[in-house]
């Protein structure tokens, strides 16, 4: 039932080893999307061998590709560090002349290919008759039968389960309370000159214009000679791929003046900023889950790290016989702070840079770490507020209160 491309790719052979047809329209469990939540979900069911539940996965694309990256501190969860491209020792924020490096040997940034991810998850699915993935397989409905069975109609066939989890992003997911959408695009970029440092992140370097809401570049060094060069804005609202991409250009021209650039590849993307409403991801086995339906964490953006942990919780719940699981409720104090972080970024885009700046100058990168992959202690947090310029979020706390946007 899988459709598969004929590029040459790592990507295209696993690909062509889970190729498999099925003429049964019923199984156990049909995944909505096969992107990083339903790919990591399925890899988790079918290390179960024998045990795993019957599996589908409807992805809308006709092939994989290397289009994305996902990145993030490593911290107390070892998973996926096997599918870690690249590891940095050292980030930094810069607002103008001022700069600030943070060592970070023990808790490396990390980045982790779409290409890698792709082909480990589709070999592992490979070896597991019961998992089936279809591509280029539009859902054209999606309903509950008098049998309590959810019926799935494509452009394929029609499909049963007792239980769906649909990973497809929503087009305008309800936020309780303030948000912000981050907004990005990048390039990896060759050069014929040495010019970038390997060992060092460039995580912020922020922009003197407030057009877009807080603006900054977000340079990852591959060696000396090759980096992916993003643009990144913190907006009210999503901003295009066209607008970014000029953005960019006048970005590499400041980086590598004088030099010959040459494209490897782009990546676009936008992603939520704010606590989701999770009141509707659960509905009688169907389950809503993936970046606009809370992996994001709310402060960041970051979802890696919290998918795998999803998928991992998920898998053992399906495994011993108990219920599809959404992504876990934000804790009230984390849902608070991320709240009023928010709002304040909102209201005055141009405090943004000494947000940042302060918060790496004044805090210990571990506890930076920790906020980020959502092992914060109560210390961390007191840290973290301490560290803040005050007044501006003092003068946000009322409206929070208040719950206005």
């Amino acid at each position: 039932m899988t459709r598969v491309c004929t590029l040459p790719c790592a990507i295209c052979r696993a690909l062509l080893r889970l190729f498999r047809m099925s003429t049964d329209n019923k199984f156990d469990l049909i995944i909505l999307g096969g992107g990083c939540a339903g790919l990591s979900l399925a890899q988790r069911l079918s290390q179960a061998g024998q045990q795993c539940p019957k599996v589908l996965i409807i992805e809308g694309r006709s092939c994989y590709q290397n289009d994305r990256t996902w990145c993030f501190f490593a911290g107390g969860t070892t998973q996926a560090q096997d599918l870690v491209r690249y590891r940095w020792p050292a980030v930094a924020v810069t607002h103008g002349q001022v700069r600030v490096e943070v060592a970070c040997q023990n808790n490396p940034y990390q980045m982790i290919e779409a290409e890698t991810f792709y082909t480990k998850a589709l070999e592992q699915l490979a070896e597991n008759q019961k998992v089936t993935l279809t591509l280029g397989c539009e859902v054209l409905t999606l309903e509950r039968q008098a049998t309590l069975a959810w019926c799935v109609n494509t452009r394929l066939g029609v499909f049963e389960a007792p239980s769906v989890i649909d990973t497809r992003p929503v087009a305008n997911p309800i936020f309780l309370g303030p948000q912000l959408w981050q907004s990005f695009y990048g390039q990896v970029v060759q050069v014929e000159q040495d010019c970038f440092d390997p060992t060092c992140v460039e995580f912020m370097r922020f922009d003197p214009d407030t057009e877009y809401g807080v603006s900054f570049t977000y340079l990852l060094p591959f060696n000396k000679r090759q980096a992916l060069i993003e643009t990144t804005v913190f907006c009210s609202k999503p901003v295009d791929q066209v607008t970014l991409t000029a953005r960019l250009q006048s970005v590499i021209g400041r980086v590598l003046p004088g030099q010959s650039v040459s494209l490897k590849r782009h990546e676009y993307a936008v992603l939520p900023m704010g606590v989701i409403d999770g009141a509707r991801s659960e509905f009688n086995g169907l389950v809503r889950v993936g970046l606009t339906a809370g992996a994001a964490r709310p402060s960041s953006g970051y979802a890696f790290q919290r998918i795998q942990h999803w998928a991992t919780l998920c898998a053992q719940s399906i495994l011993v016989g108990g219920p599809v699981l959404a992504h876990a409720k934000e804790p009230w104090l984390a849902r608070s702070m991320d709240s009023l972080f928010l709002r304040v970024l909102r209201q005055h885009p141009e405090q943004g840079p000494t947000i940042f700046m302060a918060m790496f100058k004044n805090m210990q990168i571990a506890r930076i770490v920790r906020f980020m992959n959502d092992e914060a202690t109560w210390l961390d947090r007191f840290l973290l507020i301490k560290s803040m310029p005050l007044w501006v979020f003092l003068t946000q706390v009322p409206f929070a209160l208040l719950r206005r946007p």
